[in-house]
């Protein structure tokens, strides 16, 4: 017969399971060391605690625990919430900052946008820009979806109001610069347009065409200052079409109903398909404002 039960200095956990073993120590007091049991959080004995104050305890941790799931839901709640409310501007730091990537596609960004680019250019230029870049990106098997003011602007309209909302439904906004865009009054309002849509959006959405003998030097303080800070890309470069395209918004490889990926025609502006050290050359030269 045990004469001597020592239970003290264990990890007692004390909730409504253990009113039966409180009921055990108050039966056999003499044969436990019972001023040792005691609960681990509190370190109260147990055999003077009653069922209600082991309950209560045990209540104290339910409510605690709802109270917390509840402003976790608060703050998932909340956070949903500013998520819908802020989309855009949460998709764009995203991306503008490499996060989340396969979280965040350029497309869902601007999926508002109607054009895939807005063309600003001097009247001057106008046969030479049609002919030239509007043609050329508007066919082949990926063609870019356009804004041409001469095409899209709807006569009578206010020119500046369709200014603005032509560059803000675009994807990017190509500017041919030349020396008669520097004269236009037009031209130099799209651009300054664009550059603040731009700077206030943070993202790189003006791309500089350089064409004919412009003399970067005495541009605007706004547009020297894109110039300096960003990509340009001139007529002349024998990789203009790779740079300007590589600019342009990225194309999604549309796949067909059997599931497979179409072939490309090869596009007759592009001499070969460039390789991966050419790919990681034209890169290095964007980044770095370089023009070979």
């Amino acid at each position: 017969m045990v004469e001597k039960l020592y239970l003290g200095y264990n990890p007692w956990t004390c909730d409504c399971e253990m009113s039966e073993f409180v009921e055990y120590l108050r039966t056999y007091v003499e044969r436990v060391d019972s001023s040792q049991i005691r609960c681990e959080t509190t370190g109260e004995e147990i055999i003077k605690l009653n069922k209600h104050d082991l309950c209560t305890s045990n209540k104290k941790l339910i409510l605690i625990l709802s109270i917390s799931v509840l402003v976790l839901f608060v703050l998932a709640s909340c956070a949903t919430a500013l998520y819908f409310k802020f989309k855009k501007q949460i998709l764009i730091w995203l991306y503008n900052y490499g996060l989340c990537l396969c979280l965040v596609d350029e497309d869902e960004i601007d999926e508002d946008k109607i054009y895939d680019a807005f063309i600003s250019y001097s009247h001057h230029d106008e046969d030479f820009v049609l002919n030239n870049i509007v043609s050329n990106l508007e066919t082949g098997p990926d063609p870019y979806k356009l804004c041409v003011h001469v095409r899209d602007f709807i006569p009578g309209e206010y020119i500046k109001t369709q200014i603005t909302n032509s560059i803000r439904t675009s994807k990017r906004t190509i500017v041919f610069l030349s020396p008669s865009f520097l004269e236009s009054v037009w031209g130099k309002l799209e651009f300054k347009t664009a550059h603040t849509e731009a700077m206030l959006e943070g993202r790189a959405r003006v791309i500089i065409v350089v064409y004919g003998d412009v003399n970067l030097k005495m541009v605007d303080d706004d547009l020297k200052s894109h110039i300096n800070a960003n990509t340009y890309v001139k007529w002349d470069d024998p990789w203009f079409w790779r740079k300007l395209k590589y600019a342009l918004p990225k194309r999604r490889r549309r796949t067909s109903k059997n599931g497979t990926q179409p072939q490309r025609v090869a596009d007759p502006s592009i001499v070969s398909v460039p390789n991966k050290l050419e790919e990681e050359s034209l890169t290095s030269l964007m980044r770095n404002n370089v023009v070979p």
